[in-house]
């Protein structure tokens, strides 16, 4: 199940940096303030990477990193968590683990013998698919001081870490030209009033891409649990911190107070800055700088309210399937371990059948899910031994995904019960 994630779980240990962008509704005070590592080590976001990296107290590093241990390991020869073992990453070569199973897209890296330079880790952080596309992460840490402190740690987990990057000497300050007057001042031009960010000025659908990072630590669904952090269905008009039981930082336990709501304008902001938008929260995120990424993700947050549920198909007693982007970015990784040497990596087809297409969508759509994960439990080789029903759950949403399915909110069941009683239509 992990042939397809080389790159999501070295990414892995930064997801939880980015996806907690939405609400720091997220964490208890125990957590490290990474989202204010610029004002902590008094670094100049400016500077070039060396003379970040030279600036930052690995120590530092080590709390802006925190939250990664939860996938890798970190001590020389402990165990593959869920990410690879990280001890002596930094320098060595892209996709090295022989025991780990990474994307191609990392495989194509190691093959032309790239290495995990600074430069190279900085780009990986700030945007895994442009670094290397096809990768199964799709992460970006906006704070080049947060992912300089990242590296300034990673490289000193080794027994001879790799030499500082050299820092270029500044060069000599030419003195200054004499002065001349200064011109008479012009009346400033009247400000002209910021355009309030509604819901329905960003696309939906791209919003939900956007913030897919953010899944593996919040519930989206009416009445779904805390996962890291709160359950974000109902957040657009909801009070801030106004999800009883959960553990919030002082700041938002104050804007609570004064009687604030998550109003579109109000989530446009707290995306742009967290700390502008809300002094003293624990967000460790420097900001969504793209004003089309926050108006979708308003708008994929907007459609997280209460509504009637989709009639069944005309003529069908089923109710209509839902699957999440969680799930299907889990059953990608499952299948490519279980079913991909017989199937294809991308369904297409092999040895055994093709999974995606015209004569996949000709017997199992209109059918029950119950039907087509009875027929993949039997007809797997290992007859179910190595699958459990929650992975069958997710190689089924991400087959349904390869053939033109929507993703939701709504979460596949695991029950074979459940499963009889939803079907699967265009």
């Amino acid at each position: 199940m992990f042939n397809k994630i080389a790159g999501a779980v070295l990414g892995t240990l930064l997801v939880l940096l980015v996806l907690r962008i939405i609400a720091e509704e997220l964490f208890g005070p125990e957590e490290p303030e990474v989202g204010e590592v610029n004002e902590v080590l008094e670094v100049d976001p400016g500077q070039a990477l060396a003379a970040r990296i030279a600036a930052i107290d690995p120590a530092d590093g080590q709390a802006a990193a925190g939250l990664c241990m939860g996938c890798h390991s970190i001590n020389e020869g402990s165990a593959t968590v869920v990410g690879p073992n990280l001890f002596d990453v930094v320098g060595a070569p892209i996709g090295r683990r022989e025991e780990f199973s990474y994307s191609s897209a990392l495989v194509a890296l190691n093959e032309e013998g790239a290495e995990w330079t600074f430069e190279r880790l900085d780009a990986f952080l700030t945007d895994t698919q442009a670094f290397a596309s096809g990768t199964a992460m799709v992460i970006s840490v906006a704070d080049e001081n947060s992912r300089a402190a990242i590296i300034a740690f990673l490289r000193t987990l080794s027994n001879d870490p790799v030499p500082l990057p050299e820092v270029a000497a500044a060069p000599a300050e030419e003195p200054a030209p004499a002065e001349e007057p200064a011109p008479a001042e012009l009346p400033a031009p009247a400000e002209e009033p910021v355009a309030a960010v509604e819901p329905a000025a960003g696309d939906a659908a791209a919003g939900e891409r956007t913030a897919a990072p953010c899944f593996g630590c919040h519930s989206v669904n009416e009445g779904g649990p805390t996962i890291l952090g709160s359950n974000l269905f109902g957040v657009v008009g909801r009070s801030v911190g106004g999800v009883e039981g959960f553990d919030y930082s002082d700041a938002l336990l104050a804007l609570n107070a004064g009687g604030a709501t998550w109003t579109a304008e109000r989530l446009n902001a707290f995306l742009e800055n967290p700390q502008a938008a809300a002094p003293g929260n624990r967000m460790p995120f420097g900001g969504m700088a793209s004003e089309t990424d926050r108006a979708d993700v308003i708008a994929y947050l907007a459609t997280l309210a209460s509504a009637e549920e989709p009639a069944p198909a005309e003529g069908a007693a089923l109710s209509p399937v839902g699957f999440n982007v969680v799930q299907a970015n889990w059953g990608q990784s499952q299948y490519g371990f279980e079913c991909a040497a017989c199937h294809g990596d991308a369904a297409e087809g092999g040895q055994g059948p093709a999974l995606v297409g015209d004569a996949f969508v000709d017997r199992w759509f209109d059918q029950p899910v119950a039907d087509l994960r009875a027929a993949m439990r039997d007809t797997d080789p290992h007859v179910g031994g190595d699958i459990n029903d929650d992975d069958y759950a997710t190689i089924v949403a991400f087959l349904l995904r390869q053939n033109g399915l929507e993703v939701g909110g709504t979460a596949l069941p695991a029950d074979a019960a459940d499963l009889a009683g939803i079907g699967i239509f265009q």
